[in-house]
């Protein structure tokens, strides 16, 4: 991918320390933009498990607000039912992408019971270390 296509003409020869901090917030705010505009319910993890990005479309489906999963672990925020991590988790200590065959089950604070079908990509690093991970779900019926 040609992400410096993506930069404003001003910082893409970026050479003071400002404009390199310019340049880093703004590939930050794309991540960021990436998550919040997912049309599907999306949740990151870093490297441990700990929830660093949550979008509405999640928060909707297990009834927990961004701001309070910030920070936990990502099976601690979610409440999936019958397994020990999300599926995210399981991507960041693996390494592995993964598509589950089989829906993931939970229930919401409120009561409400949903399913999704996950799908879960390693975020890595330049140097191919893995630093979290990225999930979607499908909402299944």
């Amino acid at each position: 991918m040609q992400t410096e296509r993506l930069l404003p003409d001003d910082l893409q020869d970026a050479e003071t320390t400002d404009e390199l901090r310019e340049q880093r917030d703004f590939y930050k705010y794309l991540l960021e933009e990436v998550v919040d505009s997912f049309p599907d319910p999306v949740g990151v993890v870093d490297e441990d498990g700990v929830v660093a990005g949550w979008n509405e479309q999640l928060e909707g489906l297990v009834g927990v607000q961004a701001e309070e999963a910030y920070g936990k672990s990502a099976i601690e925020a979610t409440g999936t039912e019958g397994t020990d991590e999300t599926l995210a988790m399981e991507v960041a200590r693996t390494g592995q992408e993964i598509i589950e065959d089989e829906p993931r089950v939970g229930e919401s604070e409120d009561g409400d019971i949903w399913a999704v079908q996950a799908k879960g990509f390693p975020l890595q690093g330049p140097d191919g270390s893995v630093v979290g991970a990225f999930q979607t779900n499908t909402v299944v019926t």
